[in-house]
């Protein structure tokens, strides 16, 4: 995906007309412009062939430098414009109107018309953007917004020169406009400076996230301290940081202790100490100590350079539910052109007086307003992703954004997203053996369970190296030591590759009732002993599936442990859905298994949990604080917290609310506005002036902006009022069974028969992969009474 800065972009019509561009150029998949950021991104293409597909449609284009254009410059730039304009248009609006308010007005008649007429063209000259952009709109078959203005207020201005002819001529004094032609662009740039600086205001999070960043940092060298700019950073670099410093690059701590305020990353302000071996992130600021590390990525490698993209990126993709705006503004401005001239022909043939059409015309052209529509969703996307990024939960798109809000199942993996994911060893028990065998065989792995077993033998036992190692996802490892084979793994994978585990069964059955997980080792054919370790569960865990469950969500965990561990941390976290001893590969299967019966959420690791986050609707990662690629997620939670799952949930049922709000009032304005312009209820002594349409054209983009600023006052962990469930969900039962023994596809098929010969069962599904079987019941009907119907049909129920 490449991004392109664009210039000229006013409107949805714009939008559309560039995006229509871009997609004409061969090769090219997608593109998407946003009016928020100004930019245009594409997958796909050649650059110079988009950059000229897009100028010749008359917008300006280059390929972005990766700086993210917030329109503070054009800011400065309109407020200039528009007070030159307000100077120019004082004396004209005071030569046009002040004998009519009793005003002494030292020039009359012609003389009056001709001061008018060079005022007006001077600031029609200095509001001159407007007219460029609406011509080469027209030009290049592509009107926008600007196309209106330049229409509405050219005609005024043409018309009113002609009468002064006229009136020249001696044809008598004629009506003039000229205080129109000037007010319309003028007013129109009072809207558009308030839309620019509310629209700034929507950006607030991705330009706090820009200005995190120092300018400079301390080198250390051989000679001392040196000072250089951030940009000449290189990976390598030893760089000193002094307490309340910002740090300037991601790296690792050399020397030194302190603590580091990671607030940036992951929305928490208690600050994490840090000492040598520990990992320190670019924009995050240092406490009270002085540390030295060194810096491993720099400038866009950074995670904070990561997130201010994915950011970015997420503010300026498009959300399904805005699609019908964007069908309907590439249309609009071509219908408004036709409309205004068709109201001219109509007032002209009614009232026989070229005035008079003229300003219905005019104001018909002037009173729509593309903008808004244009506005409705990408500002409040905006706001959207950027209150989610204060708090450590990063949108990748705008469609994840809205998806969140329609999630009625959520699957949460056990280890490290219902619980710490830091298991620790509790019992071993085994001959002496045991703790090489275990040491030797753990210390390669990157297993959270293998990590703390290697751990746990470290000083019990010398690290001997193996050779051939094998790790075996969710199962076990391999090795081997000096001609012997190594195993280890889980009890049911021992017992599954052949082992015997008499000697530890009764054990290992005690500690798996307890809640712990039990491994077992092996030298050759013979078992050395089990190791048993548990985790705990996270402290915000419970009450976050409590929330879950209030707001209409079914909530089910995933674990590849074993039943008794898994059901204990489940009952402890209020989940009365556990399907365990899962691999991988049957996590994905499950989780694409419960979509039928509603929009499912995934919430894991990122990484382990990846081919299930891709099998959800929409997939969650905890992301560590650091882990930005976690790259099968399309939403990720920088605090390891399913507090912020709650919230994103919040967020996103927030933002889609503020959107249809944005929408209709768009829609409901022009619809309105239009026939108001046109003098449908001219009759009933409604209409609306060309001067007093461009003020509420003004008016309407900016009520759309500041409504999504609402967004920000959302309290993202404030529960929501607990809502009625409608009746199709209060009717709905649903029981969700674990069963031992299916092999195949029959295996599936005789169970779901069994089932559905039961007179309370609606539908059954099951599934040898996970040996997980749902229920949809039709009336409440006993879990026993189930069981025995799977038992009878020769399989086992699992309690």
């Amino acid at each position: 995906m490449k991004t392109y800065d664009i210039k000229g972009m006013s409107c949805a019509a714009c939008v559309s007309r560039v995006e229509k561009a871009a997609l004409s150029v061969e090769g090219v998949v997608s593109a998407s412009a946003s009016l928020v950021t100004n930019s245009l991104s594409v997958e796909g293409g050649n650059d110079n062939q988009i950059i000229r597909a897009v100028q010749k449609a008359g917008y300006g284009a280059s390929l972005s430098d990766g700086k993210i254009n917030l329109g503070k410059d054009n800011i400065k730039k309109t407020a200039v414009r528009l007070a030159v304009s307000t100077v120019i248009l004082l004396p004209i609006m005071y030569l046009s109107m002040g004998g009519m308010l009793g005003l002494p007005v030292p020039v009359k008649g012609a003389p009056n018309g001709a001061i008018q007429a060079a005022l007006c063209l001077i600031c029609l000259a200095v509001n001159g953007i407007f007219f460029v952009s609406g011509t080469k709109g027209l030009l290049h078959g592509s009107p926008n917004m600007d196309t209106l203005i330049t229409v509405g207020s050219g005609a005024s201005f043409i018309y009113s020169v002609a009468a002064l002819i006229s009136e020249f001529s001696g044809s008598g004094e004629k009506m003039l406009y000229f205080e129109s032609a000037a007010m319309i662009p003028v007013f129109v740039t009072i809207g558009k400076l308030l839309e620019a600086v509310s629209r700034l205001k929507t950006s607030d999070a991705l330009s706090g996230l820009m200005s995190m960043m120092p300018e400079t940092a301390s080198l250390k060298t051989g000679e001392g301290i040196k000072t250089i700019p951030v940009s000449e950073i290189k990976p390598g670099m030893s760089l000193v940081v002094a307490p309340g410093e910002t740090i300037p690059a991601d790296g690792t701590v050399t020397e030194g202790f302190t603590s580091v305020d990671e607030s940036m990353l992951t929305g928490e302000s208690v600050p994490v100490e840090k000492t040598a071996g520990d990992r320190v992130s670019a924009a995050t600021v240092n406490g009270a100590g002085r540390v030295i590390f060194t810096a491993e990525k720099t400038g866009s490698d950074t995670t904070h350079a990561k997130i201010i993209k994915l950011v970015a990126d997420a503010s300026s993709s498009k959300a399904p539910v805005g699609r019908l705006a964007d069908r309907i503004a590439a249309v609009f401005v071509p219908s408004v052109l036709a409309v205004g001239l068709v109201t001219a022909i109509v007032w002209f043939l009614v009232s026989k007086e070229i005035a008079t059409s003229l300003s219905y015309g005019i104001s018909v052209l002037v009173v729509s307003c593309p903008c808004a529509l244009g506005l409705a969703t990408p500002v409040a996307i905006t706001v959207g992703c950027g209150l989610g990024a204060k708090h450590g939960i990063l949108f990748r798109s705008a469609e994840a954004l809205e998806q969140a809000g329609k999630i009625e199942r959520a699957v949460l993996d056990k280890t490290g997203t219902v619980t710490e994911g830091r298991p620790s060893v509790v019992c071993s028990e085994g001959d002496e053996r045991l703790y090489t065998v275990a040491l030797a065989l753990e210390a390669p792995s990157e297993h959270p369970l293998g990590r703390a077993v290697a751990d746990f033998c470290s000083d019990k036992a010398e690290l001997l190296q193996i050779t051939d190692f094998t790790s075996l996802p969710g199962s076990g490892v391999s090795g081997s030591l000096d001609g012997k084979k190594l195993t280890g793994g889980s009890i049911k994978y021992m017992l599954g590759a052949g082992f015997d585990i008499k000697n530890y069964a009764d054990k290992a059955k005690e500690l798996e009732k307890s809640g712990s997980t039990v491994l077992a080792f092996a030298e050759n054919e013979t078992v050395c002993g089990i190791v048993a370790l548990a985790d705990s569960i996270k402290p915000d865990s419970a009450a976050s599936v409590g929330e879950l469950k209030s707001e209409g969500i079914e909530v089910f965990m995933l674990t590849g442990d074993s039943d008794g561990p898994a059901r204990l941390i489940a009952g402890k976290a209020g989940i009365d859905s556990v399907a365990s001893g899962i691999l991988p590969d049957g996590k994905a299967k499950f989780v694409s298994s419960l979509r039928a019966g509603g929009f499912t959420a995934m919430v894991g690791d990122g990484i382990n949990d990846a081919p299930a986050l891709a099998s959800a609707d929409i997939g969650f990662a905890m992301a560590g604080g650091t882990d930005i690629a976690a790259g099968a997620a399309d939403v990720l939670l920088m605090n390891d917290s399913l507090r912020d799952f709650v919230a994103s949930i919040r967020i996103s049922k927030k933002t889609l609310g503020i959107i249809r709000q944005n929408l209709f009032w768009a829609f409901a304005y022009n619809l309105i506005g239009i026939p108001l312009a046109a003098g449908c209820f001219a009759t009933l002594g409604m209409h609306l002036s060309p001067v007093f349409c461009a003020a509420v054209m003004s008016v309407s983009s900016i009520i759309v902006v500041t409504n999504s600023l609402r967004i920000n006052m959302l309290d993202i962990y404030k529960p929501m009022p607990k809502k009625a469930r409608n009746r199709k969900e209060a009717e709905r039962m649903e029981v969700t069974l674990k069963v031992d023994g299916m092999m195949c596809s029959r295996c599936e098929a005789h169970v779901k028969n069994a089932l559905e010969k039961c007179p309370q069962v609606k539908s059954a599904q099951a599934d040898h992969n996970t040996g997980m079987v749902r229920v949809e019941l039709k009336k409440n009907v006993p879990t026993e009474k189930l069981r025995k119907i799977i038992s009878e049909a020769g399989y086992t129920p699992v309690e």
